[in-house]
């Protein structure tokens, strides 16, 4: 069994995910990751639900502190890190992600430009696109379908599947998308490791800049009034 420690949110998975294939592609079946977070709030059983549909073998856990992970770093073989090259930051090295690790998901048709208007708050930024300025998006190219979690109001929308999602079906979408639009997080990442256009805001851009690898398609924007599809 090979033990790999990681740690962090929604996004850091994904960039887990890529961290594992670059070293154990061959090797999945052998895996047991933990996968450590401070903070509480529903994101555990997400997270869980997405390395399980990539067939890792994984707990996600709630921890007192950061100080958890030196306190027990020795347990395991390898700490992943989240960021794409070998240099994690404020963290100990690990190697470059592959930037298109082989991903399992099930094609979905329809799908071909996503939109989700916001993402997890910290404190570098709220990440969201204001309402008006999806409206505006979503009169320009109405066949845009709205993805994600949350109270923004849209709902309703014509081709709108947010709060209609699960982390398989989330999966599915991205991974059959041409385009992806999305404030910094998971969305953004795990998009443009399936080979998507990415358009991601520029909230909180000392994450996006460390995460992004250069072989991806990933825009950074200000606005939605700044892309022409």
């Amino acid at each position: 069994m090979i033990k790999l420690l990681t740690s962090g949110g929604f996004g850091d998975a994904a960039m887990s995910l890529a961290k594992i294939h670059a070293r154990f592609s061959d090797k999945i079946d052998e895996i047991d990751l933990t996968h450590i977070r401070v903070r509480n709030d529903n994101l555990n059983p997400v997270i869980e639900k997405f390395y399980d549909s990539q067939e890792i073998k994984n707990k996600v856990i709630t921890v007192h502190s950061w100080d958890w992970q030196k306190e027990n770093r020795d347990e395991f073989d390898y700490f992943l890190g989240s960021g794409w090259s070998s240099i994690n930051h404020d963290d100990e090295s690990s190697w470059e992600i592959n930037p298109f690790p082989p991903i399992k998901y099930t094609e979905v048709s329809g799908s071909s430009v996503l939109l989700n208007p916001s993402s997890g708050g910290v404190a570098e930024g709220s990440k969201n696109f204001s309402k008006n300025k999806v409206d505006e998006f979503i009169f320009r190219y109405p066949d845009t379908v709205i993805i994600g979690k949350g109270e923004g109001g849209y709902d309703n929308y014509p081709m709108s599947l947010y709060n209609k999602t699960d982390v398989n079906s989330l999966i599915n979408l991205i991974s059959s998308s041409e385009v992806v639009i999305s404030p910094e997080g998971f969305t953004a990442y795990f998009a443009a490791m399936c080979g998507s256009k990415v358009y991601v805001k520029n909230e909180n851009a000392s994450a996006i800049y460390k995460r992004k690898h250069p072989k991806w398609d990933l825009n950074v924007i200000n606005d939605l009034d700044e892309i022409s599809l």
